[in-house]
């Protein structure tokens, strides 16, 4: 069933995704389909020329976030980035350092859900390529919690880290 969110045209057939244009960091289809909302299905490119980068997707980024999300980042602030304006204004500067060749690929993901809420955690290959060449093991460590409120599923944190060198 082709799906369209603000961008990236997409089908879903059993637990695999395909697009008709492929982000070269995301490697050639079939991807893994990751869902958390049945109802809804997100396949966001990671590079130029047909990825997020690409697209208006600041809306589609937190469409799915509480107006008070709390999330601890690499970046600073140090003290966590709170509210969903703060949220929203982190993605520019990180779409800019997509546009400069970075990689954010999903190697591991695993999430729980529970009746009223889950969480999901994640291994990410993520940094420039001469960084990735360094350290091929290095890994974003990720972890959403999530509510669900009136049958949907909205991201209330969001915490990213990388191991102590």
């Amino acid at each position: 069933m082709p799906m369209l969110h603000r961008g990236w045209p997409a089908s879903v057939a059993g637990d695999t995704l395909t697009a008709e244009f492929s982000a070269p960091s995301a490697g050639s289809p079939p991807w893994n389909v990751y869902r958390l909302v049945p109802s809804r299905v997100f396949a966001l490119g990671t590079a130029e020329p047909y990825g997020a980068t690409r697209f208006d997707l600041a809306d589609a980024v937190v469409a799915d976030h509480t107006t008070d999300i709390v999330m601890f980042d690499v970046p600073p602030p140090n003290d966590g980035v709170r509210g969903i304006d703060a949220y929203r204004a982190t993605w520019p500067p990180f779409f800019d350092w997509q546009r400069q060749g970075a990689v954010f690929e999903i190697v591991d993901l695993d999430v729980t859900v529970g009746e009223d809420v889950a969480f999901a955690h994640a291994l990410l290959r993520c940094g420039m390529p001469s960084e990735l060449q360094k350290d091929p093991d290095n890994r974003l460590r990720l972890t959403i919690g999530l509510r669900n409120e009136s049958g949907r599923w909205i991201v209330t944190h969001e915490h990213h880290s990388f191991p102590s060198p």
